[in-house]
């Protein structure tokens, strides 16, 4: 049940390998020319169900997400958080009040790398091809398909500007036939973000 719960949780918060990571759009070092700021506020559907916000200011990458509906046979954090910033990644379990902290060369950041274009096409290579383009929440996008990390599912991504805002999985994970769509109901760049969005949640304890 421990090997289950893992790979499904790896399909449930985006993006979906925790794999080795390497340089990626949302490291400090890389100058992303597309935009200073970016939010997009996602609608998730299928076996799980609730809503995501992603937030993006230079090397600072914010995450949200609140479920109203995940499969029973897997207990997922309901109400999560999760940042990247110079000094690492944050995963907050914001029911429970606890969360983990790792270095930006973890693999945990995969999760975090999957929202933009650039590294997906790097760690997935040749297992997507690019399959045209279509309109997601007002914008047009770039749609590419391809297998899953495991080789026995299906994924399907779409980029706007380098980012991401359509992706559907479908996982074989044990009996399990698992399918999450992720899709982008609201896109905004170059807005202005509050501090507190990448902020850590008061009183939750921290292990590293």
């Amino acid at each position: 049940m421990r090997k289950i719960t893992a790979a499904c949780a790896i399909l449930l918060f985006c993006v979906i390998g925790l794999a080795q990571a390497e340089e990626t759009t949302s490291s400090p070092d890389h100058k992303n020319t597309a935009f200073q700021t970016a939010i997009v506020v996602y609608h998730l559907s299928g076996d799980t169900e609730g809503t995501r916000r992603l937030f993006i200011e230079s090397d600072r990458v914010a995450v949200e997400q609140q479920l109203t509906k995940w499969p029973p046979a897997f207990p997922f954090n309901r109400n999560r958080f999760q940042l990247e910033d110079s000094s690492g990644i944050y995963d907050i379990d914001l029911d429970r009040r606890t969360g983990t902290k790792r270095s930006k060369q973890s693999s945990h950041r995969q999760a975090m790398k999957d929202y933009f274009e650039e590294s997906v096409l790097e760690f997935y290579g040749g297992k997507v091809r690019p399959t045209g383009n279509k309109e997601v929440a007002g914008v047009q996008c770039d749609a590419y398909e391809g297998s899953s990390i495991t080789g026995s599912g299906l994924r399907i991504h779409c980029f706007h500007r380098g980012l991401l805002v359509q992706q559907e999985i479908q996982e074989q994970v044990g009996p399990h036939r698992i399918r999450e769509v992720l899709e982008a109901v609201e896109v905004q760049f170059d807005v202005p973000i509050p501090e507190t969005k990448f902020q850590l949640p008061d009183g939750i304890e921290i292990e590293e």
